[in-house]
């Protein structure tokens, strides 16, 4: 039998983010076993190459032209039963690990129905939704960091809002045991379709269907102490419609940034600081990206 090749050279970039934007990756490798890591991280470092590590690729945008990397795609999933939760591999995809939890019996994960990505990427970023974050649930991590494995506690790790306990840079999420409780699974699968149809209410489309990265802007607080909503004043500086090139703002939920047809990288930053610039002559607030410039967080 052949051994499956294990790098790839000038790799597009576009079709592997759900924006699909992006140049080219110098180097691409995909991760279907924990085996393969030293290799992976050898060839790295002999090519002077830094690591970037890619998930489902739904809250990110990638460079125009050759983006200098190794880009490695996380494909370890899978998901075990234990006594008070699961555990599960990092690159389970997040809705396939709710919808697996619902039809099994487990609460907990249902606020999160309906998220594209990673469960790697949804710990990355701490994501959350319906007054549930995902590190309300964590009881342990596994991770490979500086050429050793580590099972670190939930209890010490410091999260916060879009926020995990590690800049995404730094590390490789290897899997994660999430604390649930038992329930009827027909109760949890009708929460989660509520949770689902409450989402599509609100934005344009997932993937494929829609090219978006989701909530392109943090929900910020105002100088007088306020949180509001990103989209909201989005909305209120007349977002709405807007596009630099191939790049617009849906007219469905302002802070949806879309690919119109041929966007580029360059559109969909010159959109962004067009935004950014509206909202704080209005409110005095600058917008922060919740969706990750991929050249910022590359681990070295």
């Amino acid at each position: 039998m052949t051994p499956r090749p294990l790098f790839f050279e000038n790799v597009p970039l576009a079709p592997l983010s759900t924006l699909e934007v992006g140049g080219k990756a110098r180097l691409f490798s995909q991760l279907h076993s924990a085996e393969e890591l030293p290799e992976i991280l050898l060839r790295g470092e002999r090519e002077g190459l830094p690591l970037f590590w890619l998930g489902g690729g739904s809250n990110l945008l990638f460079p125009d032209g050759l983006f200098q990397a190794l880009v490695v795609r996380n494909h370890l999933r899978g998901v075990t039963p234990l006594p008070e939760g699961v555990e599960a591999l990092s690159g389970t995809p997040l809705m396939s690990l709710v919808a697996w939890a619902a039809r099994s019996g487990w609460s907990g994960l249902e606020p999160l129905a309906g998220i594209p990505g990673t469960l790697g990427g949804a710990l990355s970023g701490n994501v959350g939704a319906n007054g549930r974050e995902l590190f309300d649930l964590v009881q342990e991590l596994t991770l490979f960091r500086e050429g050793r494995w580590e099972r670190l506690s939930r209890e010490g790790l410091s999260v916060s809002y879009r926020n995990g306990p590690f800049p995404p840079s730094t590390l490789f999420y290897h899997s994660c045991r999430l604390r649930l409780r038992r329930e009827d699974p027909a109760v949890v699968r009708q929460r989660c379709r509520e949770f689902i149809l409450k989402r599509l209410e609100k934005i344009p489309g997932n993937p494929p269907k829609v090219k978006s990265a989701g909530s392109f802007f943090r929900n910020p607080t105002l100088p007088s102490g306020e949180k509001r909503a990103a989209g909201f004043l989005l909305e209120r500086v007349g977002a709405k419609g807007m596009r630099v090139g191939g790049a617009g703002v849906s007219e469905k939920h302002a802070n949806f940034l879309v690919n119109l047809g041929e966007a580029t990288c360059a559109d969909f930053l010159g959109l962004s600081d067009l935004l950014r610039e509206r909202v704080k002559e209005t409110f005095g607030v600058e917008l922060q990206q919740e969706v990750l410039n991929a050249w910022e967080h590359l681990e070295r």
